[in-house]
């Protein structure tokens, strides 16, 4: 059985225009780090229909 769980999603700018760019900025970013941004560009294409461009600075 699937369950829908709600949980806050956090990116630090969301760029729009003809692409969309997601933007996390860290000091020092891990795999997990970069785990987690895929999954919000996953999020972010289900949502909007628009594949986002994914940066880590």
């Amino acid at each position: 059985m699937k369950r829908d769980l709600e949980s806050m999603v956090g990116i630090d700018a969301v760029i729009k225009d003809i692409v969309h760019i997601l933007v996390e900025v860290k000091s020092r970013a891990d795999v997990g780090d970069i785990i987690e941004l895929v999954r919000i560009g996953k999020l972010c294409k289900r949502v909007n229909s628009a594949k986002p461009k994914l940066a880590i600075t």
